[in-house]
């Protein structure tokens, strides 16, 4: 898992602006099922993502499709 997200952009836009925000805990790193388990996905690491953890409480029990819809309405914050 550590080598997967390692040299992740995603993980490291996230991770540095984590550490730049002081290391704010809502802006944390967090590991995400990409189709929740209660919908059905699995553990295995192509259905894993980094998020914020907001993001992450955010999209709860929402498919990655699901979840780009609403951020589509909203707009994304700009260290996502």
């Amino acid at each position: 898992l550590v080598e997967r997200f390692s040299k992740d952009r995603r993980f490291l836009r996230i991770y540095e602006a984590w550490i730049a925000s002081g290391r704010d805990g809502y802006r944390a790193p967090s590991f995400d099922h990409i189709t929740p388990s209660c919908r059905g996905g699995g553990c295995e690491l192509s259905n894993i993502q980094v998020l914020t953890w907001f993001e992450n409480r955010c999209k709860n029990h929402m498919t990655q499709q699901e979840w780009d819809r609403v951020k589509s309405d909203i707009g994304t914050p700009p260290y996502i």
